[in-house]
């Protein structure tokens, strides 16, 4: 599943079901799923992001104040 898809498919189909109030449909719990799913794999990539290009070491490199622009 693609970004793309869940703003444009899922994310209206997930909005259509429980303004329907079907909430306890399989279908729904099913989106729910793809949704948990979805969620985890985009933090988790985001966190190896972050530890391969330094982890912590980041946080004391770019701690401070907003460089200037001019």
């Amino acid at each position: 599943m693609q970004g793309k898809h869940i703003g444009h498919v899922i994310g209206e189909r997930y909005v259509d079901n429980v303004e329907a109030g079907i909430e306890a449909t399989s279908v729904h719990r099913e989106l729910t799923r793809l949704f948990e799913d979805y969620r985890t794999s985009d933090v988790a990539d985001l966190i190896a992001l972050y530890q391969a290009l330094g982890g912590s070491a980041l946080d004391d490199r770019y701690h401070g104040p907003p460089a200037r622009i001019i």
